[in-house]
């Protein structure tokens, strides 16, 4: 039997984070994306960081990376702001399983894209947390909880850089970025739904067949 690999509650959190988004109505993501003009802005800088961000893994230029990732953490995450409190023991508790040997680095590009994103537009989340929901108090939760834990950002760093294993699906979300930044750029909101309903249909698909599998 092949191995198993076991997310870490990080994984397991924007796993979360991303079937609670999608258990919404397509128009109410799409209304808050494209009919607000900061949230294009947002967006379009977010797929500008995450693009430099792939060519510098797919270079392994390791010291333009590093530089780049600790301006931004240096940016945000400086130690006046108070923490979300999503430390290790809460961390925990999304956790599927206990055995590390079996957990699989992961190169977070899409966390490590979200913090360049606010570094380059001059944007510091904790001065937003007034008009927090709960999705976005989570992505800020798990962006500080890996940019403040020294080991697991080195991690990161070094699973983005050189492990091929991943680089697969690094690529794939490369791909999806440059998609829905360009359908939210153009405006088309019809667009915008039928790509979300899609994923939708894709995810109530996948959880059906890995309810399916699960163990009794």
């Amino acid at each position: 039997m092949g191995e198993c690999i076991v997310y870490r509650g990080i994984d397991n959190v924007k796993i979360l984070t991303t079937l609670r988004i999608f258990s919404y109505k397509a128009h109410v993501y799409a209304g808050l994306a494209i009919l607000n003009p900061y949230a294009r802005q947002q967006v379009r800088q977010y797929a500008v960081s995450e693009s430099e961000l792939f060519k510098l893994m797919i270079q392994e230029d390791e010291v333009a990376f590093r530089e780049r990732l600790y301006r931004a953490r240096d940016f945000v995450f400086h130690e006046s702001r108070k923490p979300i409190m999503l430390n290790d023991k809460v961390m925990k508790e999304f956790r599927l399983s206990q055995n590390h040997d079996l957990q699989k680095p992961n190169s977070h590009l899409s966390i490590l894209s979200m913090v360049d994103a606010w570094y380059h537009l001059g944007v510091n989340p904790y001065d937003n947390l007034i008009c927090q929901t709960p999705p976005f108090r989570l992505r800020l939760g798990i962006a500080e909880y890996l940019f403040k834990d020294e080991e697991l950002l080195e991690e990161s760093i070094q699973a983005a850089l050189y492990d091929k294993t991943i680089r697969g699906d690094d690529l794939e979300f490369h791909s999806a970025v440059r998609e829905w930044s360009s359908i939210i750029g153009y405006g088309d909101m019809e667009g915008y739904k039928k790509h979300f309903t899609d994923v939708q249909a894709f995810l109530k698909t996948a959880c059906r067949k890995a309810t399916s599998k699960a163990p009794n």
